[in-house]
């Protein structure tokens, strides 16, 4: 009953086997399995090394500007300064006036400074405008950095070969003489 049900199979499922069944020698193309076979072996297909390398390369140098940017995010939430303290307080020094005081030490000299803050309403309005006009044009324009001003800077840099000019904004002043 057995051999009823089974199959006969038209060509034989592998030649080597077959020939290894004669008892005839393998040939060479038997001996060294096909590219086919080989295939069949590996459920993936292979990718050439170059390409490996390359995938390798591109993700470790994902990881680390990560991680870099992650640091450099963390330096800068931890040292930044708290500007909200200054809409209710004047600050108790600036960065130029510890700089100036630092050359007074050096020369031997009295560092102390006679320094006291006006309060905003006692300064002259056009006092308050001659600075805008004079130092940010754009300064009710802009939020805190002049695009245009920076790319003219760059323009004439690169027309001069020379260092550029200065493009910054009153924002970027005020930071300067506090932090800077």
């Amino acid at each position: 009953m057995e051999d009823e049900f089974r199959e006969v199979d038209s060509e034989p499922a592998d030649p080597v086997a077959e020939q290894q069944d004669e008892g005839a020698p393998l040939s060479d193309e038997a001996k060294s399995p096909s590219s086919a076979a080989k295939a069949a072996e590996s459920p993936t297909e292979q990718v050439p090394e170059p390409v490996v390398d390359w995938l390798r390369r591109v993700r470790l140098g994902a990881i680390v500007l990560a991680c870099t940017l992650a640091l450099w995010l963390l330096f800068t939430w931890i040292t930044w300064p708290d500007v909200a303290s200054l809409s209710t307080e004047n600050p108790s020094s600036t960065a130029f006036i510890e700089m100036y005081q630092g050359a007074r030490r050096a020369a031997g000299e009295n560092d102390a400074v006679a320094w006291s803050p006006v309060p905003y309403d006692r300064i002259s309005v056009n006092l308050k405008r001659a600075v805008v006009a004079s130092e940010d044009t754009e300064f009710f324009f802009h939020d805190g950095f002049s695009s245009h001003e920076m790319k003219e800077a760059v323009k004439k840099a690169i027309r001069e070969r020379e260092a550029p000019r200065g493009a910054s904004t009153i924002t970027q002043q005020v930071a300067k003489n506090l932090w800077l």
